[in-house]
């Protein structure tokens, strides 16, 4: 489940990065309405990432234990 969650996490991460990478060109184009357009979906990522980052926080304080032990032997 951590691996998962992680997993998710990053690609939810990439692509908030790209749709970041994508406004800055349209901002330098002075293509404003191209940056609104998608605001919602960045927005919608960001809450993803911290739920996502949440299920983590979770994960990692049920398992209680030191770092070098977090994952379990199927996640290894």
């Amino acid at each position: 489940m951590l691996i998962n969650t992680l997993k998710e996490t990053i690609n939810t991460l990439d692509k908030l990065l790209s749709i970041t990478l994508e406004d800055i060109e349209n901002i330098k184009l002075a293509k404003h309405e191209e940056v609104f357009k998608i605001t919602k979906i960045k927005e919608n990522l960001a809450y993803k990432f911290s739920e996502l980052k949440s299920q983590i926080d979770t994960i990692l304080i049920s398992r209680n234990k030191p770092l070098d032990e977090i994952f379990t032997s199927e996640e290894e």
